[in-house]
């Protein structure tokens, strides 16, 4: 099913992506070679299954710099020749930098592949045979490929929707609380526990603050101290 429903994806956003001449170009016989910017790498593998089903046509996944005697560098350079020799051929990436200048320069052409809301909406409908009502595109922010996949089901569009609003709820929540521990948490002597409570009281009600400063050899703590602070 993840693999059915990423290719879903895939092929709406790319026929969302295409203008009319690009679907002349990927319709026609004629040697092609084309690129496919996909929002991240997670695209990669569904855009080049789902652009795979077109046997006339050579698919490659590029996701990084090719190395080339250690060395990395561009790559796509070797597929401008399978163009010339009448081919058709279509890299995906989801950075440009990846390629080789030449690739980008000889590209007859290139998609920018995008998928916001409208697009879920319609992969919710073509799933479930309902339409998927009050979904926007900030619902899906911050959301990776996977989840997405995950939360369409068959069962409803509503029940869609409302996973896809708790997963982004969850993302939300866990980017805005800070990582570590505070300073409760930490499992320190009395005299520094005595301290630092007294150091973080002072900052929370504005009173005074005599001293705050630490000193000592390194891995003694005082990093880890100051940053409890900082997030209690």
């Amino acid at each position: 099913v993840a693999e059915e429903h990423g290719g879903l994806f895939a092929r709406l956003a790319l026929e969302a992506s295409l203008h009319a001449a690009g679907r002349r170009e990927l319709a026609s016989t004629e040697p092609l070679l084309m690129i496919v910017l996909v929002p991240d790498a997670d695209w990669v593998p569904v855009m080049q299954a789902a652009i795979g089903e077109d046997q006339r046509l050579v698919v490659r996944g590029i996701v990084e710099l090719e190395r080339r005697k250690g060395i990395p560098e561009p790559a796509g350079r070797d597929y401008i020749k399978l163009a010339e020799r009448s081919m058709r051929v279509a890299l995906i990436t989801p950075d440009v930098s990846f390629l080789h200048p030449d690739v980008v320069l000889a590209a007859d052409l290139t998609v920018m592949v995008k998928f916001d809301a409208r697009l879920y909406r319609a992969a919710i409908h073509a799933v479930t045979g309902q339409r998927a009502r009050g979904l926007g595109d900030a619902d899906l922010a911050g959301l990776s490929l996977a989840v997405l996949v995950s939360s369409l089901r068959r069962d409803s569009a509503r029940a869609c929707v409302e996973r896809v609003r708790r997963a982004a709820h969850r993302a939300r929540t866990e980017a805005d609380e800070p990582a570590g521990l505070a300073l409760a948490e930490l499992p320190l002597t009395r005299v520094v526990r005595d301290w630092s409570d007294d150091l973080l009281w002072r900052i929370k009600t504005g009173a005074e603050i005599p001293f705050a400063c630490r000193e000592g050899p390194p891995g003694g703590g005082k990093t880890t101290i100051a940053a409890a602070l900082a997030r209690s």
